[in-house]
């Protein structure tokens, strides 16, 4: 089908450039956000290590190059997850009205699941957790993880702060599953 005029063709390459370039930045957030999490990994992997072993837990140790391995699978999933969740949000925007206020709170709780899974990813992974169960536990246990990854998530927007944040979340992360494993 011909469009009517020209203006409709402006409007929609305006509207195609527009979704490009959104994602783009996406796609460069998860790469940044992949990529820190792959090089972190043998690290954050020893904090969490360590926390749940003076819980007297029993650890999953493994080579560096697993963990880094592990991680980025883990980021894959995470990232196919929120693109999947957030797809799902933009039916919200459908509402007149309230529709873009249900969108916004469903993409921060969206965010704050991640970034909660992401933290307590170490803990999971050392104590041989599948996927679909960290999911559950997180919802099960909402509550906590919404007092833990709300105070991180703010955390993080400071400059400077945010440099020192992701260890120690690590380390409280692994110390709040332990809690409310028990």
């Amino acid at each position: 089908l011909a469009l009517p005029d020209t203006g409709w063709a402006a409007v929609f390459s305006i509207l195609v450039g527009f979704f490009a370039v959104v994602a783009t930045i996406v796609l460069a957030v998860f790469i940044f956000a992949a990529l820190t999490t792959v090089i972190g990994a043998p690290f954050y992997g020893a904090l969490a290590g360590e926390a749940l072993k003076e819980a007297g837990m029993i650890v999953k140790e493994m080579a560096w190059y697993r963990e880094i391995t592990r991680a980025l699978i883990y980021s894959l999933k995470l990232g196919v997850l929120f693109i999947f969740l957030q797809l799902a949000l933009v039916v919200f925007n459908i509402i007149p009205g309230i529709g873009t206020i249900l969108h916004f709170v469903g993409a921060f709780a969206v965010t704050i699941l991640l970034l909660a899974m992401e933290f307590f990813g170490e803990a999971f992974a050392k104590d041989s957790l599948p996927f679909r169960s960290r999911l559950k536990f997180l919802v099960r246990h909402h509550s906590s993880v919404l007092a833990f990854a709300v105070p991180v998530f703010f955390l993080l927007l400071v400059p400077i702060v945010n440099l020192f944040v992701p260890p120690l979340a690590v380390i409280a992360a692994s110390r709040m599953y332990i809690r409310l494993l028990s």
